[in-house]
């Protein structure tokens, strides 16, 4: 399977984080760790469903592309971009298993933190 992209997607991404009000922000930053770690619990799921684990690499290639100066003389102007290359990783299952308990047993105390520190954003910003 590939993933094309063109080498400058990433800039879209940043750009649209800065659209974000200061509440928004506040409130995206209380829920970094709960995203991350229910982000690993489907991360783990997967694996233990697979009886593997898939590796992905982005591999760079270049296009040779003709573009024009203010001259309206060609030359060339070569433009980079990426596939993915997913190959399978072999895993301890009851390892992953383990693992999977331990993120799953974050998640209360997680969602604890993240409703307080809401709680502090609608206080710091209540116009939300």
């Amino acid at each position: 399977m590939y993933n094309l992209k063109p080498a400058s997607t990433c800039i879209f991404f940043t750009l649209m984080a800065g659209c974000a009000t200061p509440y928004e922000q506040c409130v995206s930053f209380a829920n970094r760790d709960l995203y991350q770690t229910e982000r690993e619990i489907q991360f783990l799921e997967s694996n233990i469903r697979r009886g593997y684990a898939v590796h992905s690499q982005s591999v760079p290639y270049t296009v040779a592309k003709e573009c024009l100066n203010e001259y309206e003389e060609p030359y060339r102007c070569d433009e980079v971009y990426y596939h993915t290359i997913e190959t399978p990783v072999a895993i301890d299952i009851s390892a992953e298993q383990r693992k999977l308990d331990r993120a799953r047993a974050d998640l209360p105390a997680l969602r604890a933190e993240v409703a307080r520190e809401v709680r502090g954003c609608q206080r710091q910003y209540p116009a939300g």
